[in-house]
């Protein structure tokens, strides 16, 4: 099978390549200077050799949410899909399935979240995810849309994980604000074999919650952090103080998305990782073949 990638260099594009390379299939990069105006004929080249698009190009949401990074991380996701879809609707041979990821912060506030909700648009990043699967959605009716909502995904050497193991590796973990937000997660092997899956299955279409589902609060997750770091559980970081440290994006730590992977359970997937504690267990081992 030959997969086209945009985003391909990053923590997931580059998880994927190597997982998908393993598998023997083809892994086609999609560049950015690609994605611009004047590079139609490379891209379009690149779609008709594809059975599957990857749609992962968005600059990070890890970095301070100044007003210009703001507007990148908007513009970034929107024009890139833009770009992408126009292309694939343009050409004779389409690939037969289209992944365009998007963000667990579709869903504000703590209410569960399933995949018969809608993004609520009331903050900034459930506006950006509102429009980035507008956007998808103009894909041409005979190519197999599949939109995985993402939640943070937990693995050894990249994502959120090491940026909260350090903190308790050092004695200085704790809880975050209320201390009683939910926190959504996937062990990066789980979100592997979910692209499998969909890729696997010509019926899935839609939107689907990437993520685990056992939703602990952030007071669990603190406390299972401390156990798998063997250290006490000392601090707790007030809302004003986080505030103080990372601006406007203290909402990805103090806001909390509650959210289940009902249409995926549903079609029936099986997680290796329900559970945060065996997901910890298996990254705070020395070798773990499946991170």
């Amino acid at each position: 099978m030959k997969i086209a990638i945009t985003g391909q260099s990053g923590f997931i594009g580059s998880a994927l390549t190597q997982h998908f390379t393993a598998k023997g299939d083809e892994v086609i990069p999609i560049r950015r200077k690609e994605l611009l105006p004047g590079n139609g004929e490379q891209l379009d080249q690149k779609l008709e050799a594809s059975d599957v698009v990857i749609n992962l190009a968005g600059a990070s949401i890890n970095k301070r949410w100044t007003k210009r990074h703001k507007k990148l991380i908007f513009s970034s996701r929107i024009k890139n899909t833009r770009t992408l879809v126009e292309h694939i609707n343009a050409v004779n041979n389409k690939p037969a399935l289209l992944i365009s990821v998007s963000g667990m912060n579709c869903y504000d506030g703590r209410d569960e979240g399933d995949e018969n909700r809608l993004c609520s648009v009331t903050s900034f990043l459930s506006k950006v995810c509102y429009a980035w699967e507008q956007e998808a959605g103009w894909v041409s009716p005979g190519v197999r849309l599949v939109i995985p909502r993402f939640a943070p995904v937990l693995a050894k050497h990249g994502g959120i994980y090491p940026v909260m193991a350090r903190p308790f590796r050092f004695g200085l973990g704790g809880t975050f604000g209320t201390a009683e937000q939910p926190f959504t997660w996937i062990h990066i092997h789980d979100l592997l074999r979910a692209f499998d899956f969909v890729i696997e299955n010509p019926t899935l279409e839609g939107t689907f919650n990437f993520c685990a589902p056992h939703v602990p609060t952030n007071r669990e997750h603190a406390r299972l952090m401390a156990k798998s770091a063997h250290i006490p559980w000392l601090w707790h970081y007030p809302v004003w103080l986080l505030r103080l440290m990372m601006g406007e994006m203290h909402v990805l730590v103090t806001g909390g998305i509650h959210a289940v992977p009902d249409k995926l359970q549903r079609s029936g997937f099986v997680f290796d990782y329900p559970e945060l504690s065996l997901a910890l267990e298996a990254l705070t081992k020395k070798k773990d073949t499946r991170t």
